[in-house]
């Protein structure tokens, strides 16, 4: 699980590196929840239908976002993925004529 949450990844990064991140965050985050405040506030009259639909539509999308941009598109999260994929994978791929006989003496009919 700390893989996934960038634990070990982090402890190997530079002081550079762990800016420069944050900085992304930042440059994704801000704009994501600016925006959507933005309808929020120019939804207060009540003759502004179109900015309240505006601000529910992006409010609740907002989760959605996060996740794409945090972890779908992220690197890092991608070979944590990677690297734990491949220790899921089975050593053996195809089976035996010995395997298939032991699966036919628990089949039933």
């Amino acid at each position: 699980m700390r893989t996934f949450l960038g634990v070990q990844i982090n402890a190997r990064k530079t002081e550079r590196e762990k800016f420069k991140s944050s900085v992304k965050a930042a440059v994704v985050l801000l704009p994501l929840l600016g925006i959507t405040w933005v309808f929020g506030v120019l939804a207060i009259n009540a003759d502004t239908v179109v900015f309240q639909y505006a601000f529910a539509l992006l409010n609740s999308l907002q989760g959605l976002f996060i996740f794409l941009f945090h972890v779908v598109f992220n690197d890092e999260v991608k070979l944590a993925c990677g690297r734990h994929s491949s220790k899921l994978k089975p050593v053996r791929t195809s089976s035996s004529s010995e395997d298939l006989s032991e699966l036919n003496k628990f089949r039933v009919g």
